[in-house]
């Protein structure tokens, strides 16, 4: 089970406050790529925009992390459980919940997608997944496995689960703390039809670290997750 983990308010809200900055920072740099390659009258690459909003974000996001645990005395590792003495349980959990919510959160997606469609409002799919489905370059292929298998579940999780869910938790919400992470993490990748498939597996990931105490075990189910589209990818199928 997860343990009270006593977070200070305001350095918790210094964190956030920290990522709308780098939302921000991530948005200025697009507009202003936008604008260099609008003088030109041309189109700025997709791949490029994608890349450096990510690296913005995320380069803002990961040393204010660094820095909320340390200033709580605790190194990363040790501050959201993955030091616990049975890594290899939460390795074997987070597998069995992603082979779990694969089905689930995939039918669920293609349902609301059909039911957007009958309404007249179709939805695209994400933007990294239609760069991978449209790009044959290696060199963007590997930044978007870096990225979505790596980088935004450990960075992802952290804020989420790591800080966010104990936090409101904490504070005497449980509810909320799971529905309003939950929300709030579908809400940020900002696909209308992803929304609810994403709540729902965020909910299921709380539920995780809530019951294992580590983070691994959320981190290995978000990767896994966002492994799919490249394994459909390379076994051929069309997703088109």
């Amino acid at each position: 089970m997860l343990p009270p983990k006593h977070w200070q308010p305001e350095r918790v809200l210094r964190l956030f406050f920290t990522i709308l900055f780098g939302f921000g920072a991530a948005g200025l740099l697009i507009q202003l790529v936008v604008l260099m390659y609008s003088r030109r009258g041309i189109e700025p690459p997709q791949a490029l925009l994608l890349c450096l909003g990510s690296l913005a974000l995320h380069g803002v996001a990961i040393p204010a992390l660094i820095l909320f645990v340390r200033g709580h005395g605790f190194t990363v590792l040790s501050a959201f459980g993955i030091l616990g003495t049975r890594p290899w349980r939460a390795l074997v959990l987070g597998t069995l919940l992603a082979v779990g919510m694969l089905p689930v959160g995939y039918t669920l997606l293609s349902a609301v997608r059909a039911a957007l469609d009958a309404l007249g409002y179709p939805a695209d799919a994400q933007d990294h997944v239609k760069l991978l489905l449209g790009s044959k370059s290696p060199l963007i292929r590997g930044y978007l496995f870096a990225f979505a298998v790596i980088i935004a579940p450990c960075v992802e999780e952290a804020l989420f689960r790591g800080v966010l869910y104990p936090f409101i938790r904490d504070l005497g919400y449980p509810r909320l703390a799971f529905w309003g992470t939950a929300i709030l993490f579908g809400l940020i990748h900002l696909n209308r039809a992803a929304f609810l498939p994403l709540t729902l597996f965020g909910f299921a990931l709380s539920w995780l670290y809530q019951r294992t105490g580590n983070l691994l075990a959320p981190v290995t189910a978000h990767a896994l997750f966002n492994l799919a589209p490249f394994v459909v990818l390379a076994s051929g199928i069309d997703l088109k």
